[in-house]
């Protein structure tokens, strides 16, 4: 089905809107708090109102397959969680809107068409303003941020462009850059535009210095590669050493393997159940080993806890936020923690202790089931994509880049080979 002019009109507002609301510094600065809130919860559900309208005028008959079975799951899995919240009296009401007009808006714009110039052109310019302003960001050393960055010798700092941290600025870009090299190798666009924003955007990914985003990117970079090789398309193979030339001449950007090694040395140390000491050397890279990786086990430990303690019901979506910031996850747990912490940093840990196992396997078998369903190259590594991403980030808790997911994974995974 074909979307109207004014499901279009919304629909480019979400793509190109929500992802510039990222950055509360300058939200705050502008003073532009009560604009954005509307913003970022009004446009998804003007799109889901119109989308409804438009399925209702054309007179649609839903078909009841696995994708509403599993979004009815998902949903009641996460009233249940509520409800167990408002017991403790500790519960928010925007994660549970965000989460089911996610679950809705996927399960939408499965039945339209989005094979669209003005769709695709919104996220390629939306992708290339990005990445400028990241680019300019480092150059004029602009809000930068330093959490980590010892890591990398020669870096004057992280990017996050329109984004909160460097670490959802780095899922973007990845996932972008991977919808490029589709449009590419699918002729969607002009070949000219394509490699300018393919190239911006790399740059500016690899500004963020983000492990996750980086290694997302190559997986994908030698996958398209040998699937270009195989295609014969060789004149595409132009963006593997374009790839690997900025690789080497990005400061610092020598550092991100040593930097990988240490992930690699201290999640080996952790199953060898060697000590070390979180409090000795924090967010840095000493004797092989990286802290950071176990502070995060640390605040990981605390979800998989809630996990077992609350596995039907979890503590209430968005209740984490709660815990964290009051400290108070002893007023849950029957296994007491002793010691301060954060969010998971991980999305199967924090959304299983939000809402139990079940909300958890089904709301990833909905994205799994709409990418595997078309067989096709870009749906699987867009998959490998998301799923590597909620390893080290809570990715769908952040509105600006949830919903472009969303999209993403419609617009490719209608394309068959």
């Amino acid at each position: 089905m074909k979307l109207s002019k004014s499901n279009l009109i919304i629909l480019l507002l979400n793509i190109v809107l929500l992802p510039l609301f990222g950055n509360m510094d300058i939200i705050n600065t502008l003073h532009l708090n009560m604009i954005v809130n509307i913003l970022n919860y009004g446009l998804p559900s003007i799109l889901v109102i119109s989308l409804i309208i438009t399925l209702i005028k054309n007179k649609y008959k839903p078909k009841f397959n696995i994708n509403i079975i599993l979004m009815i799951i998902f949903i009641l899995s996460i009233i249940i969680s509520l409800v167990f919240a408002i017991t403790y009296k500790s519960y928010t009401f925007t994660n549970l809107y965000k989460f089911i007009i996610m679950i809705i808006i996927l399960y939408l714009l499965n039945i339209f068409d989005l094979d669209n110039k003005y769709i695709r052109r919104g996220i390629i310019y939306l992708s290339i303003f990005i990445a400028i302003l990241g680019i300019s960001q480092y150059i004029f050393n602009y809000q930068l941020t330093m959490n980590g960055i010892e890591k990398y010798i020669g870096s004057i700092g992280r990017i996050k462009s329109t984004f909160l941290i460097a670490t959802i600025c780095d899922k973007y870009l990845s996932f972008i850059l991977l919808y490029i090299m589709y449009l590419l190798l699918y002729k969607k666009e002009n070949i000219f535009l394509l490699l300018i924003t393919y190239i911006l955007c790399l740059i500016a990914l690899y500004l963020t210095y983000s492990r996750a985003g980086l290694l997302i990117f190559f997986i994908n970079i030698i996958v398209v590669s040998i699937y270009i090789i195989i295609k014969k398309q060789y004149k595409y193979l132009i963006i593997l050493p374009i790839s690997i030339l900025i690789f080497l001449f990005i400061p610092g950007e020598k550092y991100v393997l040593t930097s990988i090694k240490s992930v690699f040395n201290t999640k080996i140390a952790n199953i060898l159940n060697i000590e070390r000491n979180v409090n000795e050397s924090d967010n840095q890279i000493d004797g092989g080993y990286d802290y950071s990786v176990i502070s995060r086990n640390n605040y990981m430990d605390v979800a998989l806890k809630i996990i077992k303690e609350k596995p039907l019901t979890g503590i209430g979506i968005g209740n984490y936020t709660y815990i964290y910031n009051n400290q108070n996850v002893n007023d849950y747990l029957i296994d007491k923690v002793d010691y301060n912490y954060l969010y998971p940093h991980n999305m199967y840990y924090q959304l299983g202790a939000e809402i139990g196992i079940i909300g958890l396997i089904s709301f990833f078998l909905i994205i799994i089931y709409n990418l595997i369903s078309n067989r096709n190259i870009f749906s699987y590594l867009l998959l490998i994509s998301i799923l590597a991403s909620c390893i080290t980030e809570t990715l769908f808790y952040i509105k600006d880049i949830a919903y472009i997911t969303i999209i993403l994974i419609n617009m490719i995974q209608k394309k068959k080979i």
